[in-house]
């Protein structure tokens, strides 16, 4: 069985669509699934067919017309593995920075050689109701349950819509023992603390994988690690395809927030950098970002060891082309000492959600020492050895 919460369907749309509703459901089909619109989604494949790129992909987001709403292929990142005899991948998807608000989405991912497409099945890109999601974040240390963590470490994470804590559940332990006198006395009280989540809709699909997901030995919710309690469904609601859930799960005071993992952060490398002499110094600032990027508002500064500002550069001061970037920096007095750079945010614009800014006075430094000798002075027919 296929447990990923967000499955790929090879050249069938109708199969996402229906996803494992009965044929009985005839009220339109709702998405449980919510990816915020700076939020991450990551999932292993297990199609039944196996998921292989011949060349490169093209990723739309599509709506349950097959409508295309958007190329999102910069937000797509995957790995690949061979699991059973069939390729498969372990995906991420995320940062795009659009809310579609209510709008079941689904993704489209096109081979741009054979052009065999694979679609997604449902989900939400959506700000709506965030207060009442809960994102979990789930993997294993071994193989599990099919689930091949052994051959790619990897974190899956998933996020339901109206998944909500609603109240404390709390339980205790009391032990007790009777005196000789008769006197009840209390000599051990121990509570297990129970958070009580609501799951206001979820369909089979969902409600398959759930008691999965809580199965896994590492499972944090809204990065808080967690144990399952219980897990209680109801039925399905009438000829819907959703039903409700209770969800009971004991926190573990242990706390983990999950970056990107195959997803690219936007980084950058940056001239000058290390050591230089007055002669090598160069004339210009030239950086590279891992991605393309626009030029917004903001500051380059250079300060001295000393925490001294030596120079400030404005958007005015800057030629972006594509991810890379100039300034002309030979007004700059070249004495001889360290020197580090800051970049405030808004500055540099990544893609969708990505943001860029180096506040950290050790990130990126350079100094200016003094010679050791002339080049021009230094008599390569000696034998200096």
């Amino acid at each position: 069985m296929d447990l990923a919460f967000v499955r790929l369907y090879l050249n069938d749309f109708q199969s996402a669509l229906k996803g494992d509703d009965s044929n009985d459901v005839r009220i339109a089909k709702y998405a449980y699934i919510q990816l915020l619109p700076c939020g991450i989604l990551s999932q292993f494949s297990r199609c039944k067919d196996g998921v292989s790129f011949v060349g490169g992909i093209k990723v739309e987001l599509i709506d349950s017309c097959e409508t295309v709403l958007e190329n999102v292929t910069n937000f797509f990142a995957y790995d690949t593995f061979i699991q059973d005899g069939l390729p498969q991948i372990n995906w991420e998807f995320g940062k795009v920075g659009k809310d579609y608000y209510y709008r079941p989405l689904f993704l489209k991912i096109t081979d741009l050689i054979n052009e065999n497409v694979y679609y997604s099945s449902r989900f939400l890109m959506t700000n709506m109701d965030s207060e009442l999601s809960t994102n979990f974040v789930y993997t294993e240390n071994t193989r599990f349950r099919g689930i091949p963590y052994d051959l790619k470490p990897f974190y899956q994470q998933v996020r339901f819509y109206k998944c909500f804590y609603k109240d404390s559940a709390n339980t205790s332990n009391l032990k007790e023992y009777t005196q000789t006198s008769g006197r009840i006395m209390n000599y051990r009280n121990i509570t297990t603390f129970i958070k009580s989540f609501v799951f206001d809709k979820l369909d089979i699909a969902i409600d398959n994988r759930m008691n999965e997901m809580f199965a896994h030995s590492i499972v944090y919710a809204n990065d808080e690690r967690i144990k399952l309690q219980s897990y209680e469904s109801e039925e399905i609601v009438g000829d819907t395809n959703w039903k409700s859930a209770k969800i009971s799960l004991n926190p573990q005071d242990e706390y983990f927030t999950l970056g990107v993992q195959v997803l690219e952060d936007l980084t950058l490398d940056l001239i000058p950098s290390g050591s230089y002499t007055v002669d090598l110094f160069p004339n210009d600032i030239v950086g590279t970002f891992n991605q393309v990027v626009a030029l917004g508002v903001g500051t380059l500064k250079i300060y001295d060891e000393f925490n001294t500002l030596i120079v400030t550069f404005t958007e005015e001061d800057i030629t972006l082309v594509d991810n890379e970037f100039t300034i002309d920096n030979s007004a700059f007095t070249k004495t001889l000492k360290s020197y580090y750079i800051i970049i405030t945010d808004g500055l540099f614009i990544g893609l969708g959600c990505s943001s860029f800014k180096v506040s950290n006075i050790n990130e990126f430094t350079f100094e200016i020492i003094g010679g050791q000798y002339d080049p021009e002075d230094y008599d390569t027919t000696n034998d200096y050895t």
